[in-house]
């Protein structure tokens, strides 16, 4: 849980230096490689938790 929590930490302040799809590769990148002891299907639903967060707040922060 710490190693989520790290995660979701470090994406929300990188996120606004980065491009989408830079975002979500460094999201599959860290979940194959940082949670190994994952289940695959745990890794794709994180993965995708990750895509719908980073489009809806890139999204808010454009605006901005």
């Amino acid at each position: 849980m710490h190693t989520l929590k790290l995660y979701f930490e470090y994406s929300y302040s990188s996120q606004l230096t980065k491009k989408k799809f830079q975002f979500n590769i460094f999201s599959l990148t860290y979940l194959f490689t940082l949670v190994p002891k994952a289940d695959v299907s745990d890794r794709f639903w994180l993965f995708g938790l990750s895509f719908w967060l980073s489009i809806h707040i890139l999204d808010e922060t454009d605006i901005l």
